[in-house]
């Protein structure tokens, strides 16, 4: 996509500077006529600019978004294979996924949920909570 934007923005810058010299060429010099061009050219760049750094950013975000995932998709393989359980929290401390593991680990019967929603401090001891608070 980036490089089609400079293409176009290539081929305009072209054109205008074509247009404005077989005008020149035919009719004369026009001033109003230059001047007219000269500001579509600048609304038709500055347009471009806008298209490409819009475009820019959005692949970015799509690429560092995908390189997150992948990475957080390496980093929860890795804790599963150390770990007895891995348990995903949201920021109000609540579970986001479910966890069979966790359950069997807590002597839980197993659910469809498998824990998920809930508050990660009811399945603390109460001296783990102060702990646990601190963090």
């Amino acid at each position: 996509l980036q490089g089609s934007t400079r293409i176009a923005i290539t081929t305009n810058i072209t054109y205008t500077i074509c247009n404005v010299c077989v005008f020149y060429h035919n009719f004369g010099w026009n001033q109003a006529r230059n001047v007219y061009e000269s500001v579509a050219l600048a609304v038709i760049l500055f347009m471009g600019w806008i298209f490409f750094k819009w475009t820019y950013s959005e692949a970015r975000a799509t690429l560092e978004a995908k390189s997150l995932a992948r990475s957080e998709f390496t980093v929860h393989r890795l804790l599963s294979a150390m770990c007895d359980a891995v348990v995903h929290l949201g920021s109000d401390c609540r579970i986001l996924h479910a966890c069979p593991k966790l359950e069997v680990l807590l002597l839980k019967p197993r659910t469809h949920s498998g824990l998920q929603g809930t508050q990660f401090m009811d399945l603390t001891d109460g001296s783990e909570r102060d702990r646990l608070d601190k963090l």
